[in-house]
């Protein structure tokens, strides 16, 4: 197990077919590159039985595989297991002679679980993992529902329309720098490629420090989200450094359209006879 953390694996103990759920060991690498890695070792003959031979001479570094065979491997290791169940079945006193996989035992064993007396009182429940989950979010159904469909799409609009004011007021004070800039020579499309261009910008940067402070202060000072108690916690995902800047600049783009127009058709005599 401790090899298995160290390589950032995943662990699930189940029970048979999956139907128990025991616990988990989640992986706290947040791409694929290790799992991409593997498959590139284990789909080659020569460095798949290279890697074998590599972990059998990290775990055993006194003994020589160099030019040992992955079958020969494999025999190694089983008559070192048969190897520690004799002495342990000697030291015990417990009968062993061999390894034996019956299915059917291991629903006998969880049933005598579910039955045992002393299980009872608090009673023992044994289901999967997102059973668990499933039936602890059930009654949460219709507040998961309000904050999907009416807080978020509801926050987007105050958070687009707060933007859109924002950048008509922006355009109202520089109606002068907006008609010396149409005296100079720029068009109607470059004022409106500017203000938007600054608006993204503003949004973008905003929305890339808040999922930035979000991703140190949730992993790095409080060690992820715990949801669920005695269940590791949720880590905020890399993704959500570009999630901030996608979700800032396009409510920039979408909140300054309507300014950017108006910067747009700015009348240059106008704003000068104003001025006279």
């Amino acid at each position: 197990m401790v090899l298995l953390a160290e390589s950032g694996s995943t662990a699930v103990w189940v029970g048979e077919q999956g139907v128990r759920y025991y616990a988990h060991g989640r992986t706290l690498t947040q791409s694929s590159r290790l799992l991409e890695q593997q498959a590139a070792l284990v789909s080659n003959t020569r460095s798949r039985l290279r890697v074998a031979r590599d972990m059998y001479a990290m775990r055993f570094p006194g003994e020589d595989v160099t030019a040992l065979s992955m079958q020969q491997l494999r025999g190694r290791e089983g008559a070192r297991v048969r190897r520690i169940y004799n002495e342990n079945a000697r030291r015990t006193g417990v009968k062993w002679e061999k390894r034996e996989y019956n299915p059917e035992d291991f629903t006998t064993i969880g049933k005598q679980i579910e039955s045992a007396p002393e299980f009872r009182d608090p009673a023992v429940k044994c289901e999967t993992f997102g059973s668990m989950v499933a039936s602890f979010l059930d009654a949460y159904t219709g507040f998961i529902w309000f904050i999907k469909w009416i807080l978020v799409p509801g926050s987007m609009v105050s958070m687009i329309l707060v933007i859109a004011n924002a950048i008509s007021l922006s355009v109202r004070e520089r109606r002068k720098e907006i008609a010396v800039l149409k005296v100079l020579g720029f068009g109607p499309g470059i004022i409106m490629f500017l203000v938007l261009g600054e608006a993204i910008l503003l949004g973008s940067g905003s929305g890339m420090l808040t999922g930035g402070l979000t991703f140190e202060i949730f992993n790095t000072l409080m060690g992820g989200i715990r949801v669920f108690p005695g269940n590791p916690p949720y880590p905020v995902p890399l993704d959500a450094l570009w999630w901030g800047p996608v979700v800032g600049g396009g409510a920039a783009l979408l909140g300054s359209l309507l300014p950017a127009w108006t910067a747009r058709a700015v009348n240059v005599s106008e704003v000068f006879a104003k001025i006279a």
